[in-house]
Order: structure tokens, then sequence, then C-alpha cells
């Protein structure tokens, strides 16, 4: 395995990186039976992408977009509603907020010491930008970690004399945020929907998964979500709740 530095980003420059690794590692061509990219256009075009161009050096080796990430494609085609669209903004914001800051940080590791002594989440988890199923961790995560990041924001804003002006602002506003019903429903919301989604993609990326069991698993999802759409007058009041303790 290598990390090979690229110049250019054409379908040609790419598939001759390839061949030139696979022909340094003596790995024959002919010997590919598939080629698994994402959907962009350089990789999986059919004239001038890379899988085409590995293509016509053997009809064997078959292209297959990436399974998670066409799940990933569909999650994020669904997902228009505007409160879903502020909450995500917020808990990103949230978390480079923290992140970025050491001092901040700090401050996070501080009140987390005294709350739970015992937790070894220290640090607010990212919202991966390019697969959406891998934001269950952070969803979970956050919900952990809701009310000593409230705490934290709320001993900021207090503490005036000990942080400079765009720290104080930006805690308020997320101190505005998290008590704010919109982002407590959107975010419980999310946080269900992807309980059913994650092992799913888990599920897809198995090196034993064949075709036959990948469908069943999609099919299973479709008949679960299915019966939580038209249960769903029963099912939000337990959701609702949840964010209204929150």
């Amino acid at each position: 395995m290598e990390f090979v530095e690229c110049r250019a980003t054409t379908g040609e420059y790419l598939a001759g990186k390839l061949l030139d690794c696979l022909n340094k590692w003596q790995l024959d061509v002919a010997d590919i039976r598939g080629q698994g990219y994402d959907g962009a256009a350089n990789m999986a075009g059919k004239i001038k992408g890379v899988q085409a161009r590995i293509s016509t050096l053997n009809e064997k080796a078959l292209y297959f977009h990436c399974a998670s990430h066409c799940l990933n494609l569909c999650i994020v085609k669904s997902c228009e509603n505007e409160m879903v669209k502020k909450m995500l903004a917020t808990m990103t914001s949230l978390a480079a907020f923290f992140n970025f800051a050491p001092k901040r940080q700090r401050k996070l590791e501080e009140v987390i010491q005294t709350a739970f002594p015992d937790s070894h989440k220290k640090k607010v988890v990212d919202l991966c930008k390019t697969r959406w199923v891998e934001r269950h961790t952070a969803f979970e995560t956050f919900a952990s970690m809701y009310q000593v990041l409230y705490d934290c924001l709320g001993q900021i804003t207090e503490d005036t004399a000990g942080w400079d002006s765009e720290t104080l602002a930006k805690a308020a506003g997320f101190l505005h945020s998290l008590s704010s019903g919109e982002f407590l429903v959107a975010f419980v919301v999310c946080r269900k929907a992807l309980q059913f989604i994650q092992p799913l993609t888990v599920n897809l990326q198995k090196k034993a998964k064949d075709i036959v069991g990948a469908y069943k698993d999609l099919d299973d999802l479709t008949d679960t979500v299915s019966r939580l759409r038209t249960d769903i007058d029963n099912v939000f009041p337990a959701w609702f709740a949840e964010a209204n303790q929150m």
C-alpha cells in the first residue's frame, strides 16, 4: 500500500498513476476483476474516466459505484428540511468552536472532569462532511455531552472578564440554539433516523457480503422505515418527549 502524490485530477492522469503503481508492484492488469470508486466524472466517466481507461486494458475489470457512497448520496438528497440544515450547521460550528481553540477545549475538559470524572469523551465529534451515515457517532457523542456542553457555554458567557468578545458572542449564540425547540426536535429525529441507517452501511462494506444478503438488508430497512412512517403518530410523541427532556 502506498500514498501517491497526484499533481492533476484528470482520468488520464490518475489512471496512469494507478498503472504505474501496479507495474511497480508487479501486479498484472489482466488479473483485475473489479474497480470501485465514487461517481465523480474523472473516476466513473464512461469514456475518459479512470474506470473506462482501465476497462480498455481488461474488460473483466468491472466498475462498481461504491454502495456506501450511493447510500450516502440518497440520504443527503433526502435531507432538505430547513430545520435539519440549521441544526447540522450548529453542530458543525460548535465542534469547530471547541476543537480549534485550545483555551475553549481546556474549559470544556474542566467542566467534563467536574461533572463526569470517569468520562472518556473529551471532545465534540465533528460531523463527517462526506459520509452521512458516519454522523451517527457524532450524534451519539453530542447527546451524551449535551449537558456539559450547555454548562460549559453558560460558564463562558458568565465569565466576561476571561474571554474575548468573539468567544462570548458565539457562546451566547450556541446557548440560544441548544435550548431551541426546533434544534432539539431536529436533532432527536435525525439521531433516531440514523440509528436505522447506520447498521446498513456497515453491512454493505463487509468482505463476505453477497448481493442476496445486501438486497435483504435493504428490504428489511425499507420495511422498518415504512412501518415507522405508518405508525408515526405513536412514535413521534416519544421522540418529542426526549427532545423536551433535553
